[in-house]
């Protein structure tokens, strides 16, 4: 797991997002609000969407990577929310 810092400068990341073979003729993304959880997938009411387009794929890849690339590993959770 990887988090960002608990400061009102970071992002505030909601959604969540599955990425399937990127790059590859089979690829797929769910992009949505689903918590990956019982309740929320059978009580809440949620919405989320599945694709297969291309340079959706990609640009949403780019923007989860960059994210990921601006946390810090959760080996000392002390100082997360």
């Amino acid at each position: 797991m990887h988090l960002y810092r608990d400061s009102s400068s970071d992002l505030y990341i909601h959604a969540k997002t599955t990425i399937v073979d990127a790059g590859f003729s089979d690829q797929r993304i769910y992009v949505g609000s689903i918590n990956f959880s019982r309740a929320s997938m059978d009580d809440n009411r949620e919405l989320g969407i599945i694709t297969t387009d291309a340079t959706i794929v990609k640009d949403v890849n780019a923007v989860v990577t960059g994210d990921y690339s601006n946390c810090t590993p959760a080996t000392d959770c002390s100082n997360y929310d």
